[in-house]
């Protein structure tokens, strides 16, 4: 079976062996016989599901036990109407708006009191985060609330505004569990599963006891006030229960990762790997203002519109998946997908599979590579698969010198395109390394 790398914001990728677990368990989920998909969410099993998941994410995140842990239906989007309903006792709220969500989340707070706009980005296209240090918070607001980190522009609070004294209110969708967070800097901290944690159509909401009340809006709906889910331990109708389940396992699996800090050094270098490129690269270049890039979100563009629209076309007409590097005096390096096969420890290994085809596994990022040499009369084409680490890249790069100086493996390539493609591959090479 052939996975893609989905890079998709949401619904984005889940842990294999998440998948794979709940694979196991679809027709009969530990002896009883039934999915969780046909449980009935008031039995035993989905109460200890629905408990362990809570239990989990207060250990993952370090819960106080005066905070709430809400497993709710509706989305992000959802929230934008909530959160005004259920906490703008003086009608008042002070947003601070750096992208799309934020946008949204202000203009629907407007329906149901003031809500002012203290701070934005959007003279810059939402490229940076504010300077939040000293804002003109209201007296008399409710809440100030943020979108943490923007999916769409890719960029990310690294301090939090000085609410003065208000409780901070926080989307978290694009960043949720993905570093350490100091849940007793919010007084409400939420996020849609779907883009770090689980499937679409589950919203976990985590809130300070003393701001869940009786006292909302006129005409809020019962489904709509927090007090409703959280004296219900989030039951009070039908939950999203195997959303909530699968979540669950992505709890556990964050643990054995190493939890939360872990997560912070992986993303860490996966985005340093990014924005290395992007910041070399005479080609493209990244949109956000250094201090404020998301690990987790890093658009890009080449500077030109019509090259940006001709690039996009052109991959998606290659290859769904695929990644093309081109160099006017090289020959072109095709990334493409291929099957994950597994980490395991210790060196690069090379290998035949049953058709005698060369292949390597890079047994630092467990993924299978296949080389594949073609070569028309002056082009010379060199496969791979992505992801590409490191190891990876030098160890290609070497063997295309290699087929390039030596002429072995039966490649036939001109004195030529030769000595043109020398210079450039030894440049890269000497990148890589």
């Amino acid at each position: 079976m052939a996975r893609v790398y989905n890079f998709s914001a949401g619904p984005a990728v889940l842990p294999e062996e998440v998948l794979q677990e709940a694979a196991d368990e679809m027709l009969d989920y530990r002896g009883t016989g039934m999915s969780v998909m046909e449980m009935s969410h008031r039995s035993k099993a989905y109460d200890t599901i629905i408990k362990e998941a809570e239990a989990d994410l207060r250990e993952l995140m370090n819960i106080p036990d005066n905070y709430k842990v809400l497993f709710l239906q509706g989305g992000a989007s959802q929230q934008f109407a909530m959160i005004p309903m259920n906490l703008m006792k003086n009608k008042v709220a002070d947003y601070i708006v750096t992208g799309q969500w934020a946008k949204k989340a202000y203009q629907e707070a407007q329906k149901y009191g003031k809500a002012n706009k203290i701070a934005s980005s959007e003279d810059k296209t939402f490229s940076y985060i504010p300077d939040c240090s000293d804002l003109p918070i209201s007296e008399d607001a409710d809440y100030v609330y943020i979108c943490e980190n923007n999916t769409i522009y890719g960029t990310k609070f690294k301090t939090l505004p000085n609410t003065k004294g208000k409780p901070l209110v926080a989307d978290v969708s694009s960043c949720f569990l993905s570093e350490p967070v100091d849940v007793t800097k919010y007084g409400v901290i939420y996020g849609g599963v779907q883009k770090n944690i689980g499937p679409a159509g589950v919203v976990i909401v985590i809130i300070r006891e003393d701001l869940i009340t009786e006292d909302v809006l006129p005409g809020t709906p019962t489904m709509l006030r927090y007090k409703i889910h959280a004296d219900a331990d989030s039951l009070y109708n039908t939950p999203p229960a195997y959303g909530i389940y699968i979540c669950g396992k992505v709890f556990k699996w964050l643990k054995k990762m190493g939890g939360l800090e872990a997560m912070k050094e992986r993303n860490e270098k996966k985005a340093k790997i990014l924005y290395d490129y992007l910041d070399e690269s005479k080609l493209f270049k990244g949109t956000v203002r250094k201090e404020d890039r998301s690990l987790m979100n890093v658009p890009f563009i080449t500077g030109n519109e019509e090259l940006d629209a001709k690039f996009v076309k052109e991959a998606k007409e290659a290859h769904p998946e695929a990644l093309v590097l081109a160099h006017p005096e090289c020959p072109q390096i095709v990334l493409k997908q291929a099957d994950y096969i597994g980490s395991t420890s210790g060196i690069i290994k090379y290998a035949q599979d049953s058709n005698n085809k060369e292949f390597i596994i890079c047994t630092e990022c467990g993924v299978q590579y296949k080389l594949e040499t073609t070569c028309p009369d002056k082009k010379f084409y060199f496969t791979e698969t992505v992801p590409v680490c490191k190891n990876m890249k030098k160890v290609f790069l070497e063997k295309v010198l290699h087929v390039l100086k030596t002429g072995e493996n039966e490649v036939h390539v001109t004195d030529e395109t030769r000595e043109k493609a020398k210079k450039p591959l030894e440049r890269m090479l000497e990148l890589a390394k």
